[in-house]
């Protein structure tokens, strides 16, 4: 990246600047370019539900004018684009064949602090009457009651002056709806800067509701008359943003206690709600229809494995957010880092984002000491509102499965503060920053778990370069395992192991995917899970330690620079450590492009670990697949996602169709139910793909891979495992075409000569391949290696078994 002048930092500085304003909402109109649709990447949030609530079809273009009057109440966290959204929607419905809607934004229209349905009533009628303006005519007789209800029940001086002292805006003339719009202007302008009035106008409004609804349906009613005869739309629909800043009482108050007025006016009405109030009160769902909008949701709970499609939309939003820009970005990988850090709260990662303008003073680019920076300061903001006795049930939740959300008056006011986030499916998990604070990591020491753990001080994981000229270019196992000075030199985008059994097909895998995760601990936990088939929920630290080498050391050369890492496990002699609960530490130690990483996991009995490094890189994007540990669907869909992005899934489609099972047209993910569904025109009715034999199954999933790896390696351990031999061939080339596509090269493992034939003869370019049998020479493993060209002459020579290799 070209470096820039001060001059250009401090103009694109200012620039970004002023798009980081996170204390309002953006507008579809004006705010275009910094809008991205986030609704695909929330889960099974859809604005589809909510217009078919309203009656809305927009395939038609029509409205089910016998729909039911909808109560709706739009919830979220303060900062996740509730807002936002609410425009959107304006503008979505504000159609001649929809709705005529009144936006009212109560935020500026009355006093958020001290507010009660009557204000918001008057402010509603003041809107409608003000946004009418001279668009239709209303007869006199349907104005009388209401003007009448003035004259009879607001017994003050309504003349401007006693309230504002400024004519009300809108305000032309003393007839009419502009008179109506004068009066209630006049109200809630009394009630919005704390007039003396205030309370005489509620008292007024309160004693006499029920005249005061009747003659508001009446010209409700009319007025809905006459915007369909101006073809200005079906039915009116207030959308009424800003009471999600109620909160405790007043907001039990307003959406509880005030339902019986709030259903006493005929028409369709949203409310913006705050999520404690969602989560606090059966009535609510009674009451109305809820809709939630939640967080952003950037991975699975307790996973370390990011979904594609929702990182891809933040990462958008950041570039607008920046003026159009990544040059303000010094690396790449730092959006990364602020999107995980961000925990997909849409304004936490614009504050973040704004806390690293202000790092940099608009001399420097962000990078990511600025961005640990934007981190800790993101954290102290949290930690004010943090009671010492959060910690413990904040652990406990992020220690539980999905459906563990405990109803408190501690957890709901957590969630208003947004420190616990909410996720569809509704649940729950601490913000990420708050794991950071040091409070937080005493509470995990604190509380017996399985074996997980957190970072202390450790910038997020991210690879060292996001493209690459090569991959693996020679591999060095100088000891893992049965391995020992392990030599591997004919390496191509396709690597086919083979061997009898026991020669360490499988080892080799593992030792070239340690390579790859460099000094994550989370690699080498795998490994040993993957092992012993232990899935992360099951684990304990003993167990973990009886399966851990004794030591190892891995080397190999990566895009043309030396790469290397070694372990090592003991006993430490600090004080600092509860000896007794402690067992082992287990250090990694590695180097790369002259960067050299190191972390330290401490591991304890009935203990969550502890992991410290000053950074964690990896070498690349690196997935292992294996036939016999965990294959369960949902454990594919953040591959499914990012397939779905990269427009791969398409291509596996297509070649499913031809090659595999001829009726198969779509096999989608469901999320609420994390199962894949085929559509297959030999059935009426879409089926599981578990309901196909493992032969399908495998061919999708390992397909699946390729996306997910780009610019990486992919581990196959036992190819042709469950895929017919007729396959074999057709699934090769397909594997070669993909590795082409997405730049990944790839390990396999077979024990099969039908398999390693099949790849000689069906590949179209045998240079992108190389074989390797494992053979065991004077009680060591060494293998025996051919490049494609090298190995198809001795093929074509005669029947050579590359497993019988000596």
């Amino acid at each position: 990246m070209s470096e820039l002048s001060p001059e250009e930092l401090l103009r694109l500085t200012r620039a970004a600047k002023k798009n980081l304003r996170y204390d309002r909402p953006l507008d579809p109109d004006t705010d275009q370019a910094l809008l991205v649709d986030l609704n695909a990447a929330r889960g099974n949030f859809s604005q589809d539900k909510l217009l078919f609530t309203l009656g809305v079809d927009e395939t038609s273009g029509s409205l089910d004018e016998d729909n039911p009057q909808q109560y709706i109440l739009f919830g979220g966290y303060r900062g996740c684009g509730k807002s936002t959204e609410l425009r959107l929607l304006a503008k979505r419905l504000h159609q001649p064949h929809f709705y005529y809607v009144v936006l009212v934004d109560a935020l500026q229209e009355l006093d958020i602090n001290n507010l009660n349905y009557s204000d918001i009533l008057l402010a509603q009628a003041k809107v409608l009457m003000q946004q009418l303006d001279d668009s239709i005519s209303v007869e006199p007789v349907f104005l009388q009651r209401l003007e009448n209800w003035f004259k009879n029940h607001v017994k003050i001086d309504l003349s401007e002056q006693a309230f504002s002292g400024k004519p009300e805006t809108g305000a032309k003339a003393s007839t009419g709806l502009p008179l109506l719009a004068n009066l209630f202007g006049s109200l809630t302008t009394a009630i919005s800067i704390g007039s003396t009035h205030k309370e005489e106008i509620r008292t007024a409004v309160r004693n006499s509701f029920s005249e005061f609804a009747g003659a508001f349906n009446l010209l409700v009613s009319h007025i809905e008359e006459r915007l369909r005869a101006a073809n200005l739309g079906k039915k009116i629909l207030f959308i009424v943003d800003g009471t999600d800043r109620l909160c405790g009482n007043d907001a039990t108050t307003f959406f509880v206690s005030d339902i019986h007025q709030l259903k006493q006016i005929n028409s369709n009405f949203i409310y913006c709600a705050p999520i404690d109030i969602l989560t606090e009160n059966g009535r609510i769902s009674q009451e109305f229809s809820v809709f939630r909008l939640p967080m952003v949701k950037i991975a699975e709970k307790n996973t370390a494995d990011y979904l594609p499609l929702p990182v891809e939309k933040l990462r958008d939003l950041i570039i607008k957010r920046l003026d159009g820009s990544s040059r303000l970005l010094a690396d790449s990988t730092v959006v990364d880092q602020l999107i995980q850090m961000s925990g997909g709260h849409v304004r936490d990662l614009i504050r973040l984002l704004d806390y690293c303008l202000a790092e940099t003073l608009g001399r420097k680019r962000i990078d990511h000491t600025v961005a640990e920076a934007a981190i800790r300061q993101l954290a102290a903001d949290y930690r004010r509102v943090i009671k010492d006795g959060d910690y413990a049930l904040l652990v406990e939740i992020d220690k539980q499965d999905k459906n563990y959300v405990p109803l408190s008056e501690q957890s709901r006011r957590l969630l208003t503060d947004s420190v616990l986030l909410e996720y569809n499916s509704y649940w729950w998990q601490s913000h990420p920053v708050v794991r950071t604070l040091p409070a937080y990591q005493q509470a995990v020491a604190a509380i017996e778990g399985p074996l997980a753990g957190g970072l202390a001080g450790v910038e997020q994981k991210t690879v060292f370069h996001d493209r690459i000229d090569q991959h693996f270019t020679r591999l060095e196992v100088r000891h893992y395992k049965k391995f020992r000075n392990l030599n591997i030199s004919k390496i191509a985008r396709i690597n086919l192991f083979t061997g009898i059994n026991n020669s360490g097909k499988t080892t080799l895998l593992e030792a070239i995917y340690l390579l790859s995760r460099q000094n994550d601990f989370a690699g080498l936990l795998e490994v040993i899970r993957r092992r012993g088939k232990v899935s992360e929920e099951n684990l304990n630290s003993e167990w973990f330690l009886r399966q851990l080498p004794e030591a190892f050391e891995l080397k190999g050369q990566f895009d043309g620079q030396e790469a290397r890492v070694a372990m090592r496990h003991y006993e430490e002699a600090s004080l600092d450590i509860d000896k007794s609960k402690y067992l082992l530490s287990v250090e990694l130690t590695a180097y790369f492009a002259d960067s050299d990483q190191k972390s330290l996991t401490r591991l304890f009995k009935g203990q969550d670990r502890q992991t410290k490094a000053g950074s964690i890189k990896l070498l690349c994007p690196a997935v292992f697949s294996s036939p016999f540990f965990l294959n369960e669907p949902h454990r594919y869909a953040a591959f499914y996602h990012k397939s779905t992005q990269s427009k791969a899934l398409p291509k596996i489609f297509k070649f499913i169709q031809r090659d595999v099972v001829p009726g198969i047209s779509d096999i989608r993910l469901v999320d609420e139910w994390q199962r894949f569904l085929v559509t297959d025109s030999a059935y009426d009715n879409t089926l599981d793909l578990m309901e196909y034999g493992e032969g399908l199954q495998r061919i999708f999933f390992i397909s699946l891979l390729f996306a997910s790896a780009q610019n990486g390696i992919v581990l196959i351990d036992e190819f042709e495992n469950a895929i017919h031999v007729e396959l074999i061939g057709k699934f090769c080339q397909f594997i070669h075409t993909l590795s082409i596509e997405f730049n990944v090269q790839v390990f396999l493992t077979s024990h099969s000569k039908e398999c390693v034939d099949a790849f000689v003869e069906n590949v179209p370019d045998i240079k992108d391949f190389a074989f390797h049998a494992l053979v065991c020479q004077d009680n060591a493993i060494v293998a025996r290696e051919f490049t494609g060209p090298e190995f198809k002459k001795l093929l074509d020579a005669g029947d050579v078994d590359l497993r019988r290799a000596r």
